[in-house]
């Protein structure tokens, strides 16, 4: 009997040369990091699994030195905290075409804040002053491998946010 693969399983064993490659280009994050060193607060939206990834980021750019909120997209953009002019938005959408994500981005560029997607390889994703592309389109549904590709960039933006605003690690404090 041949061996089959599902989509989640090849994913899965794909997921350590995604992040080596990832790690090998730094550009987008650090591109993402000077703009949000400019920020005074920086909201996260996304949906399902990018909304789990938002939150992971949040975590992370707080230990960074900012001031950073996940919110699902759908509350972002049906029950908005206002906008300041001094906000970042980081929008998470692996494919790019959801609804809510989209409407997030629109929002934050409306705003005329700096805005950041960070999404999959070939994505619908429209707007964003920055797109940080992760992954080739996830092929299965749970998105395992474009979710540890867009905690990567997440956690490069908020190793160089951290450089930039001079924070050190907790055990070098």
């Amino acid at each position: 009997m041949a061996e089959s693969t599902t989509g989640l399983y090849s994913s899965i064993h794909a997921q350590p040369q995604a992040v080596r490659e990832l790690l090998a280009n730094w550009d987008g994050p650090a591109q993402a990091a000077a703009r949000l060193a400019r920020t005074n607060r920086i909201l996260l939206a996304g949906i399902g699994t990018s909304f789990h990834a938002a939150t992971v980021g949040e975590y992370l750019l707080r230990l960074a030195g900012a001031d950073a909120w996940a919110l699902r997209s759908f509350e972002f953009v049906n029950y908005p905290r206002p906008l300041r002019t001094d906000d970042g938005v980081i929008v998470i959408s692996h494919r790019g075409s959801k609804l809510h994500g989209n409407l997030a981005v629109q929002r934050a560029m409306e705003a005329n804040v700096s805005t950041i997607g960070i999404t999959g390889k070939n994505s619908k994703m429209p707007g964003p002053d920055i797109v940080i592309e992760t992954v080739e389109q996830d092929p299965s549904s749970t998105h395992s491998i474009s979710y540890i590709g867009a905690l990567t960039r997440l956690s490069q933006i908020a190793a160089r946010l951290a450089a930039l605003l001079g924070i050190r690690s907790r055990r070098n404090v």
